[in-house]
């Protein structure tokens, strides 16, 4: 090998730091190249390279949330599956799985699939997916990203998900109660501190993996992604805006109290049994619009 530069033929292997743009943002990292002892004009090798450009796709994933290389292949190699193995089980080409495990980015519903089938936590919402819709969904089949974003939403007035669950139980049972169906397609159950969504502790867990969302000292979390506000309708975006307004209000414990004299909490005993939307019709907070 001869440095392009000053011809000297002695190089050694460090960590180089370069800044690419990669799918329109600038993305920067360190990997291994041969760097010229006499002038440091860098040189890279085929191998380094491809560990340069997976250096780069990974930074790009974890910036967006997604799985890295090594974590789709760390589910495989848990399943104890070959590649043809692993494509068959998700219902994909062979090729998408090299190419996941390498340098490629999967997008969002691809990871949401890929997570789904291979994590205890993902997989419970395969249960949510399944429901509805039906008077338990509030008319319409579950949506994560929308839950997700919802939540994002709610967080800088409703700050813990104790009062974010009471918001998004408002938020579901009251734009059914004008349009006659929910938002987010969540089934709702009567627990101790009042109505929360089915799963809602396996969906605030999953938005801290992919690094929605960080939690903080005691029960507060703050949101890190931005919110995707296309992904509401028109009124959506008003039914929200509605109980954002009452939280800034009254606080965000208003809800909680008023929550526990809902005729959909009170007569539900207190259970993982779906609160039927029929319920909505009743809400106590139409009163304070």
């Amino acid at each position: 090998m001869k440095c392009l530069e000053c011809g000297n033929k002695k190089f050694t292997v460090k960590d180089v730091e370069e800044t690419v743009e990669f799918k329109g943002e600038e993305i920067t990292v360190a990997a291994p190249a041969y760097v010229c002892d006499k002038c440091e004009f860098v040189l890279t090798d085929t191998e380094q390279m491809n560990i340069f450009r997976r250096a780069v796709a990974d930074k790009y994933r974890e910036n967006k949330g997604l799985l890295k290389s090594e974590e789709i292949k760390a589910y495989r190699k848990k399943l104890n599956m070959s590649q043809a193995e692993f494509a068959e089980y998700l219902r994909v080409g062979i090729a998408s799985i090299k190419r996941w495990e390498s340098y490629f980015v999967q997008d969002e519903s691809q990871d949401d699939h890929i997570r789904l089938k291979c994590d205890k936590e993902y997989s419970e919402l395969v249960q949510l997916y399944a429901y509805g819709p039906d008077i338990n969904t509030g008319n319409r089949k579950f949506d994560l990203d929308l839950i997700q974003s919802l939540i994002l939403m709610l967080i800088p007035v409703y700050k813990s998900p104790l009062f974010i669950n009471k918001a998004l139980f408002y938020i579901d049972f009251l734009h059914y109660y004008k349009y006659s169906v929910g938002v987010t397609g969540s089934m709702y159950c009567s627990l101790e501190r009042g109505p929360c969504p089915d799963k809602f502790k396996t969906i605030f867990k999953i938005m801290e993996d992919k690094g929605y969302l960080t939690k903080n000292k005691g029960p507060e979390i703050t949101a890190v992604r931005e919110i995707d506000s296309s992904i509401f309708k028109d009124t959506h975006k008003e039914v929200i805006d509605q109980i954002i307004k009452i939280g800034a209000e009254h606080g965000e414990n208003f809800l909680l109290k008023l929550s526990h004299e809902e005729q959909a909490y009170k007569k539900n005993p207190l259970s993982w049994k779906p609160i039927s939307y029929k319920y909505a019709n009743k809400l106590k907070i139409t009163k304070h619009l």
